[in-house]
């Protein structure tokens, strides 16, 4: 009996060393978190939406010629400037033998009308003369004599602009391929040699060039469905263009298509926007650009990280400091929000020290 009181007490005591041991080597050992703190600071804040899209000449033409033939000489290559009237091919004109014979029926059928003419004039000009007949009635074959010459001084010109590119009566050489506006050639179509169609009303015909105003460019893009009713023409934009780092153009939303296209199960509007470019830059046709049009925006605002701030229901709400590791939840009024900084306008005040809510991890 005594010895088991003994193996008893033995036992108690055994559990109490122990339980006071984990005790104070726990207590030694807890480590105490410690909450970091932030004041409110003054920034800009922008609610922005992102298009992706390029930059493009406003001002861009297809040179074409408007007779078919060969590149007998080129005076460009891509990359020229060229004014308006400069010269940039020249045209060497292979006759079709078909129109060539068209145009020379035409001429045989203008030749006989205008030797008709000539007879009834020459059979009526002595019965005016004897006063015969009246001066109205003899006008009659004056004109049509002078029409038939007419018709057939067309026809002999004709046939020379088929068989030259050129007529006696034009100072335009047909076959001279001109600058229609001044700029860059971005694309030439066509080299010496080659054999091209001329644009009419049935055919687009050959592009010999393509020639671009670059002094006057804008930024063409793509916004998805969701956010184009968040857009109005006249927003700025913060408009970064991949090849040209760390600069950002001022840009002004121009246009936004009333009608979606499409692309991979999304429907995308297009938009352009106007640049602002400085005179120490020089921007290319096709460069790549990231939008960023500002929706809205406060300027010179208090705010704090939206990771500090806390929702509750409707209600938004701060941690504020009261003494050491100590924190009161107060109510804030929150305004504009960038996703990442938060606008704070009334709630606490410019000196107090917000909790960093992920500082004690």
């Amino acid at each position: 009996m005594k010895n088991l009181f003994f193996g008893f007490l033995f036992a108690f005591l055994l559990i109490g060393a122990i339980w006071f041991a984990s005790y104070f080597y726990s207590k030694n050992n807890t480590v105490e978190t410690i909450y970091k703190t932030s004041l409110p600071i003054k920034r800009n804040i922008l609610k922005k939406t992102m298009a992706t899209g390029k930059i493009l000449p406003k001002k861009e033409v297809k040179t074409k010629s408007s007779v078919s033939g060969i590149i007998d000489k080129l005076y460009i290559s891509t990359g020229s400037v060229v004014k308006k009237g400069d010269l940039l091919a020249k045209i060497k004109i292979i006759p079709n033998s078909q129109s060539i014979s068209q145009a020379k029926s035409a001429i045989k059928r203008a030749e006989i009308s205008l030797s008709n003419a000539s007879l009834e004039l020459d059979r009526n000009k002595p019965l005016f003369d004897k006063r015969i007949i009246p001066k109205a009635e003899f006008d009659k074959y004056t004109f049509n004599y002078d029409f038939r010459s007419q018709e057939l001084l067309d026809a002999k010109e004709n046939l020379q602009v088929i068989k030259t590119g050129a007529s006696n009566n034009s100072k335009k050489t047909l076959t001279n391929i001109r600058a229609t506006i001044s700029g860059t050639v971005l694309n030439v179509g066509a080299l010496v040699g080659d054999h091209i169609t001329e644009a009419n009303t049935f055919t687009e015909g050959t592009s010999i060039a393509t020639i671009a105003d670059m002094s006057s460019v804008y930024f063409s893009g793509k916004v998805e469905e969701s956010e184009v009713g968040k857009l109005k023409v006249g927003l700025p934009i913060i408009l970064k263009v991949g090849a040209i780092a760390d600069f950002e153009f001022d840009a002004v939303l121009d246009f936004i298509a009333p009608k979606g296209d499409e692309e991979n199960k999304t429907v995308k509007f297009s938009i352009n926007a106007s640049i602002v470019i400085p005179d120490s830059i020089k921007l290319r046709a096709g460069y790549s650009a990231n939008a960023e049009i500002v929706l809205d925006k406060r300027e010179n605002v208090y705010s704090l990280s939206e990771g500090d701030i806390i929702f509750k229901n409707d209600s938004t709400f701060v941690e504020i400091k009261t003494s050491e590791q100590k924190f009161e939840k107060k109510h804030v009024k929150t305004g504009l929000s960038d996703g990442i900084f938060v606008e704070i306008i009334s709630g606490i005040d410019t000196n107090s020290l917000v909790k960093i809510q992920n500082s004690g991890e």
